[in-house]
């Protein structure tokens, strides 16, 4: 019986290992293609470029109809805000058989998803941008014969790309415009066939925020009790910085800047209190969040007695519907910043940035 030498053994073994190994990683680097490349067809335009083929992309794209409605919270959030583009860029040039409520609907996804691309920064927000993009939502606000669920939607994007990039005095211009818009058709009741009725809770909520806006510079009061049940003052906490946040238990974007803001806020201690303000949450939930999580600083429960949600009153008072939502407040008392956080591209929203130049210029100042 013959046998091989076992150097030849070895050889053939190590051959057919490298063999196993050379085809089983181009398999995968075959099915990675494959995959990337039914991944980019998912945000490629489709072959039809009739307005109807668009429009349904473009729904396709925000999640509309049969499609998932989580689609935008994935890692490809950024592919969708470029298709969305791109899909309505081709509409605009073929609209046939569109009808205006139609085309209206591809403006409602070009406008959204363009306010979230400024947003996340995978378009620059420039000036020139920011103001081509303001004309167009001003376009299709005061177009609307009712103001619903899309124009509430847009507002409320518009609202916070502007609060987010830091340009306050241009936030609180298109507040107050929209809100004299919303008041002068309402007082048109139905003599005008433009005419926006039922709107009183938009326009409340337009003055809460333009009111909010315009605490800028301004000394905050607050008064309140905390969600163990003790008087709070805001004034108490004067000398040191304040930062008043907006959050939810159920707010992804909270839950996220969670371990850096315990750290930022431990690193701290001297100089910074946070005082946290929970919406859309029952008095219950919060405590066991807060408990799991180990948020140790100020936590208020303004309604604990009203109902439900503990702060539904604070929330109105400061015109915030949507959370993550701050005011930092100075160790004066002064609101000079909204829309801090930390972990933002824009430095000059990043909480410890923000920090650093409070105290370096009050230093300054008193030697």
């Amino acid at each position: 019986m013959n046998t091989l030498p076992k150097s030849r053994k070895r050889i053939r073994f190590l051959v057919t290992a490298v063999l196993v190994t050379t085809i089983a990683t181009s398999l995968l680097a075959i099915n990675g293609l494959y995959v990337k490349s039914q991944q980019e067809s998912k945000y490629a335009l489709p072959s039809d470029t009739s307005g109807s083929a668009l429009l349904e992309f473009l729904r396709r794209m925000d999640g509309s109809g049969n499609a998932p409605k989580s689609m935008f919270e994935t890692s490809n959030a950024e592919s969708i805000c470029k298709a969305v583009s791109e899909g309505y860029r081709a509409l605009v040039q073929s609209k046939d058989g569109l009808t205006e409520r139609e085309l209206r609907e591809a403006d409602f996804y070009h406008l959204k998803y363009g306010a979230l691309s400024m947003a996340q920064g995978f378009t620059p927000a420039t000036d020139r941008h920011l103001e081509d993009f303001i004309s167009q939502v001003n376009s299709f606000l005061r177009l609307a014969t009712t103001f619903g669920a899309r124009e509430r939607e847009i507002m409320g994007l518009t609202i916070s790309l502007l609060e987010g990039t830091d340009r306050i005095e241009q936030t609180v211009i298109f507040v107050d415009a929209l809100r004299e818009h919303l008041v002068e058709n309402q007082e048109l009741g139905t003599n005008g066939d433009n005419a926006v009725n039922g709107n009183t809770g938009t326009i409340v909520h337009l003055k809460q925020v333009s009111d909010r806006l315009k605490l800028m510079n301004q000394v905050l009061s607050l008064e309140s009790s905390t969600l163990d049940q003790k008087s709070f003052n805001v004034e108490s906490l004067r000398g040191k910085a304040v930062l008043l946040e907006f959050w939810g238990t159920r707010c992804a974007p909270c839950i996220a800047d969670l371990p850096a803001l315990k750290r930022i806020y431990n690193a701290n201690r001297d100089r910074l209190e946070i005082v946290g303000i929970c919406l859309m949450s029952e008095p219950a939930r919060v405590e066991n969040f807060v408990a799991e999580h180990g948020l140790n600083w100020i936590q208020l429960c303004d309604d604990r007695g009203a109902g439900w949600e503990c702060n539904m009153r604070l929330g109105e008072r400061f015109g915030v519907t949507g959370v993550p939502k701050t005011l930092l407040i100075d160790p004066q008392g002064r609101v000079v910043k909204f829309g801090v956080r930390p972990m933002v591209a824009n430095k000059s929203l990043d909480l410890e940035t923000c920090l650093d130049g409070m105290f370096s210029s009050r230093e300054a100042q008193s030697d």
